[in-house]
């Protein structure tokens, strides 16, 4: 009974995060935001920020990782990745995503039309990590917090997740 609960929440979970994206892209464009995508890679530097305007990405690693952050339309996106992590971080529209990875975890993050995001993973844990406009998500290697609509995180290691503002 407990794997039939298990996935039926897995599943609620992935379709709360596919709704939250097109929620998200939704308000992603606010009026008035004007600048150039930025992109930053750690293949191109290991210790990468740019600013077009109003929008910023940085990037830096350590060691074999990988970190990439794109920014678009006054976001701001920071991917920064120790060992052999990889950290992958999006911003549009107003949105802050911060993101780290340590060992060899790997995290993916996305802060769409204003919301915000802090995540940060370790030692083979893999997370994702999405807020869109008016809501906030923290995820640490062991869990997921979320505060308000259009927000989803979820730590594929051990299936904490949580989803608009509810926890496992």
């Amino acid at each position: 009974m407990r794997a039939i609960a298990r996935r039926f929440l897995t599943g609620f979970a992935t379709a709360g995060a596919a709704l939250a994206v097109a929620a998200g892209l939704a308000v992603a464009s606010p009026a008035g935001a004007s600048a150039a995508p930025v992109l930053c890679s750690s293949q191109d530097n290991p210790n990468l920020i740019l600013v077009d305007g109003t929008a910023a990405c940085g990037a830096s690693v350590t060691g074999d990782g990988v970190a990439r952050s794109f920014a678009s339309e006054s976001g701001t996106a920071v991917a920064v990745a120790d060992g052999n992590g990889a950290a992958y971080s999006l911003a549009t529209g107003y949105g802050t995503a911060l993101g780290g990875a340590i060992g060899s975890g790997t995290l993916y993050s996305a802060a769409l039309g204003g919301g915000l995001v802090t995540a940060g993973v370790a030692d083979g844990a893999t997370a994702v990590a999405l807020a869109g406009w008016g809501g906030g998500v923290s995820v640490t290697p062991t869990d997921a917090s979320c505060f308000g609509p259009l927000t989803f995180g979820w730590v594929l290691t051990n299936g904490q997740f949580c989803l608009a503002g509810l926890e496992n």
